[in-house]
């Protein structure tokens, strides 16, 4: 997993925001934020998965000696 940049901003796109997407799906995957309320994690999850299916830019990486 992928540190999370801060700040965000609204209607940002791109790698930034496709690693918090990551961090919040794991959370709600694993019942860490909302697990005693099943039916809004779930409904969360199903919003949360057509922003994830949309095409992401290539990550560069980078070269380290």
């Amino acid at each position: 997993m992928n540190k999370i940049t801060f700040p965000l901003k609204r209607q940002m796109q791109g790698p930034k925001v496709a690693d918090l997407q990551d961090a919040l799906k794991l959370l709600l995957d694993r019942g860490l934020i909302l697990g005693q309320d099943e039916g809004v994690r779930r409904n969360l999850l199903a919003a949360l998965q057509p922003e994830r299916d949309k095409p992401r830019s290539p990550r560069r990486l980078w070269a380290t000696q």
